[in-house]
């Protein structure tokens, strides 16, 4: 949920995260052996994940900064915050961009979200949090992760639930450990609201909080939960991401798992309410991403299905809630999708990028004064070529 998530390919004796290549994203049909090895090959002379040589563009509200660019208007017309990134997060009102190694945040810092201690301070523009050594970032309602080279893990902000580990208070303002099990290192990380999770010798663990059984603990609570904890009944798993308070996991064979809130049916398992251990909702999937109550997949032929609530047209068709995964029409050959809180981002093989959804804030690429919303995605030019996406609640980040 409002995160971008990390995908990794190992070379050698180091784990290297392309989050903009998309590259672990299951059996690779999208990108072919070919041009896989190649890439492999390429990346084993990489010394960091941040050398991509993409701008960071942001457009949308800047109520709090999120976009970066110092004090400004909202604005639906993309400008340039960062350039040379390799990846790039969206959280509420917060955003993250890795260059070169180093992570850069900037918008609200009301939890320490943004991590530029050592007093809460909002950033309307990008700061460096981390100097070094990160190879992907990803971004929770008030909380930011980076995954480190090593395939260690760092956290701060919002800690209420536990969601940055054992390590501090309720708020942390500048990035602390996250404490991981003794074996394997994490190759993905993603977040939610208030829970993380983590990818690590193909297990998912999970910690923070467990409201509406989004750790897959098998039962709900509202205790906090610091200390990781392994996924059980899930199979070998290659690619994870977190919605607002609902976990998914996609498998070796491309089964989709979810797991936790669902009462507008974003878990996608065909009813309501909560879903308290991980179940199969769709097959041959590529790659997930879920707003606040909606979700959006890539399958391995290149369509896009979604499911959940469609209040502002955020399922790319018109109608109610869907509790079972249904086709977005008139997309095909897509190759990425993102999710906002309310809205979607997908790029095609071609390099055309559509979004849908709500657009209050200008966070399709859309004049809100003309377009509010729309249930029908639509093909936006000045985004042309986006390699990486991330939304925010009323804004959206890009990599060009």
């Amino acid at each position: 949920m409002l995160s971008t998530t990390c995908r990794a390919v190992t070379v050698g004796v180091r784990v290297l995260i392309l989050e903009a290549l998309e590259v672990q994203m299951g059996a690779f049909g999208r990108v072919g052996a070919t041009a896989l090895a190649g890439l492999v090959l390429a990346l084993s002379s990489v010394s960091s994940a941040g050398a991509a040589g993409t701008d960071v563009e942001t457009f949308g509200q800047d109520s709090f900064g999120q976009l970066g660019n110092g004090p400004a208007p909202a604005t639906f017309t993309p400008g340039v915050v960062l350039s040379g990134a390799s990846d790039v997060a969206g959280g509420r009102e917060h955003a993250l961009a890795l260059v070169s190694g180093a992570v850069w945040a900037w918008g609200s810092d009301a939890k320490g979200q943004v991590g530029n201690g050592p007093t809460l301070q909002d950033a309307p523009s990008p700061v460096k949090v981390i100097a070094s050594g990160v190879a992907a970032v990803t971004a929770g309602h008030y909380h930011s992760m980076a995954l480190m080279d090593d395939g260690t893990i760092r956290a701060w902000g919002w800690n209420s639930r536990g969601q940055m580990g054992a390590n501090g208070g309720t708020k942390n303002i500048v990035p602390v450990p996250v404490t991981v099990p003794l074996s394997g290192v994490a190759t993905q990380v993603a977040a939610g609201r208030a829970h993380s999770m983590a990818l690590i010798d193909g297990h998912v663990w999970t910690w923070g909080d467990n409201t509406y059984g989004q750790l897959g603990l098998g039962s709900a609570d509202t205790a906090r939960h610091p200390t990781p904890h392994k996924v059980a009944g899930l199979p070998t798993i290659r690619f994870i991401a977190g919605g607002r308070d609902t976990s998914f996991a996609i498998a070796g064979n491309g089964d989709l798992y979810a797991w936790g809130n669902s009462g507008y049916g974003q878990a996608g398992t065909g009813s309501k309410g909560t879903v308290l251990t991980p179940k199969v909702v769709l097959a041959d999937v590529d790659m997930v991403e879920s707003g606040a109550d909606h979700t959006v997949a890539l399958r391995s032929d290149g369509t896009v299905w979604t499911w959940g609530r469609n209040r502002f047209g955020q399922l790319g068709y018109a109608g109610g809630i869907r509790t079972r995964p249904t086709k977005v029409p008139g997309l095909a050959g897509i190759s990425k999708v993102f999710a906002g809180r309310d809205h979607c981002i997908v790029t095609a093989d071609d390099g055309t990028v559509y979004t849908w959804g709500r657009n209050d804030g200008g966070q399709l690429g859309l004049d809100p004064s003309q377009v509010s919303q729309s249930d029908t995605p639509r093909a936006i030019s000045s985004l042309s070529g986006t390699v990486d996406a991330g939304g925010g609640q009323v804004f959206s980040v890009v990599l060009r």
